[in-house]
């Protein structure tokens, strides 16, 4: 059931410069950090997941 009251916002809009490449797709235990956290939002049925990206976008779309 779909929490109607219930969104999620994830921020992966760094540019991880000190690390040198997009933390986001950064992999632990077979999965991106992105990855992970959208399956957590989507444990939480909330009715919208939004993932805001920005440095790196196209690089992160292009991995999902």
């Amino acid at each position: 059931m779909k929490h109607p009251l219930l969104s999620v916002l994830i921020p992966a809009a760094g540019a991880s410069e000190r690390l040198g490449r997009p933390k986001q797709l950064v992999n632990h235990k077979g999965r991106s950090l992105l990855q992970k956290a959208v399956y957590l939002a989507h444990s939480l049925s909330p009715l919208v997941i939004n993932v805001v990206t920005g440095a790196n976008d196209e690089t992160i779309k292009e991995s999902q």
